[in-house]
């Protein structure tokens, strides 16, 4: 039984160790923006609390279920927000560098609106009767900071 030799391939003719620094540097270079711009946020990242939620128009199904709507959250400007009477509709989408926000739910339903640079958040859908819209208003929830010394 022999030894196996372990074969580094540091002694052939070409490889040397400038050049794997080389290659090692552009892998860096070529993967760590991707990385970092997955692990990116958008400045309208949080959780916003419901203030309001109001209904125009329509016939006596125009109803917004609750007074307050249920929070909104984005996170890497993403947006989801959970409506209807026991919160089963689910609206999905994004808010774009501008603060316009856009939402779609598993059925027709689109909630359209914009969040405000002081963080406050407007969103219409239509839907229902006709001529039924539903504005819902959220404000965005700052995270308490640390109390010096502790």
């Amino acid at each position: 039984m022999g030894v196996e030799k372990f074969d580094s391939g540091w002694d052939r003719p070409g490889i040397t160790v400038g050049s794997f620094r080389t290659v090692l540097a552009l892998l860096m270079v070529i993967t760590v923006p991707s990385v970092v711009a997955a692990q990116s946020t958008s400045p309208f990242d949080g959780t916003y609390k419901g203030v309001s939620n109001t209904a125009l128009g329509g016939g006596p199904t125009c109803d917004p279920f609750a007074a307050v709507p249920r929070p909104l959250t984005i996170h890497n400007g993403e947006a989801q927000f959970r409506g209807g009477p026991d919160g089963q509709i689910v609206f999905r989408g994004h808010v774009s560098p501008q603060g316009d926000l856009k939402m779609q739910d598993n059925r027709t339903d689109a909630i359209t609106g914009n969040i405000d640079p002081k963080g406050k958040a407007t969103g219409n859908v239509t839907f229902g009767d006709p001529g039924c819209t539903l504005t819902a208003v959220w404000q965005r929830q700052v995270a308490p900071r640390p109390s010096p010394g502790r």
